[in-house]
């Protein structure tokens, strides 16, 4: 899982950032209700949120709060002409720092609030869940790449590679869209899990539906998805729809990896997406036997005791590698 702090406790650059994104939504003109929900979601997902904002409006206040002097009592009229210019300076700088934030905040928002290119990323073995400026909720699997494009009119996502699950919170006039592959997918507010390997790209919905547009095959008509429904598009091959286990295709949001009676070399291709240690199968026959069961995600040499144990197999562990024969 990403670090949600430092080696000192503070929270990390990540979550800082995200602090000061939506210190920036709020403090903005374009605060709305939708944003006060969103930021509530994100402020009582982890602790580490709370210290974070809390470091961010410091910072605002120190570089944007205004201090006010208290105005003098007791003024001479002879003194009242320079009071009046001594305010009038004081005023001006007063709305040139406040100016000065204002811009501040609209560079934060440009840079965060709707960036054009914000890439989000995870190494292999890696996880990490964020919340968007709308309430949308992403949790990206292992070794998984999004791009986020918010604008005003379209809420975009793109997954360039790897797994993902979304929970989009519901805005008709805002439509959200995920791009992935030759696939469009768009919904209004639901729940699904988006996966994009070399050669593969499948849509499993939880809960809502959800439209999918294959845009390299304008003449094929656009598929309605059904919760429990799993849209798979492939290379050379039609596009299949069936209805696998969601607690099974959700399991890696748990740290497992579930397995229903598949071929071990199958298993072990999967088992390797979540592990800089790969493992490997030597012989046709023990690339064959099945395999069922729930692992835990980057804890190959378990598994491979587990697989070895069962089907009595020999194991030659290494420091990069797991070889599993007959």
């Amino acid at each position: 899982m990403i670090k949600s702090a430092t080696d000192d406790g503070r929270p990390s650059a990540a979550i800082r950032a995200e602090a000061a994104t939506w210190l920036a939504h709020l403090r903005g003109p374009s605060r709305s209700a939708e944003i006060e929900r969103g930021f509530q979601l994100w402020l009582n997902a982890k602790p580490e949120h709370l210290l974070a904002f809390e470091l961010a409006s410091d910072a605002w206040d120190r570089s944007a709060g205004l201090r006010r002097r208290p105005q003098g009592r007791g003024i001479s009229a002879g003194g009242r002409w320079a009071a009046w210019q001594r305010d009038r300076r004081q005023g001006y700088a007063r709305a040139m720092a406040w100016a000065a934030a204002v811009m501040v905040v609209a560079l934060i928002a440009a840079f965060f609030v709707y960036p054009r290119h914000e890439s989000v990323v995870t190494r292999v073995g890696e996880q990490r869940a964020m919340t968007l400026s709308d309430g949308t909720r992403i949790n990206l699997n292992t070794d998984t790449r999004v791009i986020v494009e918010y604008s005003e009119r379209e809420r975009l996502v793109r997954l360039e590679q790897g797994e993902a699950s979304f929970e989009v919170a519901r805005n008709p006039e805002r439509p959200f869209v995920v791009n992935a592959a030759a696939a469009r997918i768009e919904v209004l507010g639901t729940s699904f899990v988006v996966r994009r390997d070399q050669r593969m790209l499948s849509v499993t919905l939880v809960d809502g539906q959800v439209k999918v547009v294959q845009e390299d095959h304008i003449e094929v008509p656009a598929r309605l998805l059904q919760p429990g429904e799993r849209l798979t598009l492939a290379e050379k091959h039609a596009p299949r729809v069936d209805r696998p286990a969601i607690d099974k295709v959700t399991a890696w949001q748990h740290g497992q990896v579930a397995f229903d009676d598949i071929p071990l070399a199958e298993a072990v291709v999967e088992m390797n997406r979540y592990s800089d240690r790969k493992l490997a199968v030597e012989g046709a026959e023990a690339g064959k036997i099945r395999v069922g069961g729930l692992f835990r995600s980057g804890d190959v040499a378990s598994f491979a005791q587990a697989v070895a144990a069962e089907d009595h197999l020999r194991v030659v562990a290494r420091p990069d590698s797991i070889i599993l024969s007959k």
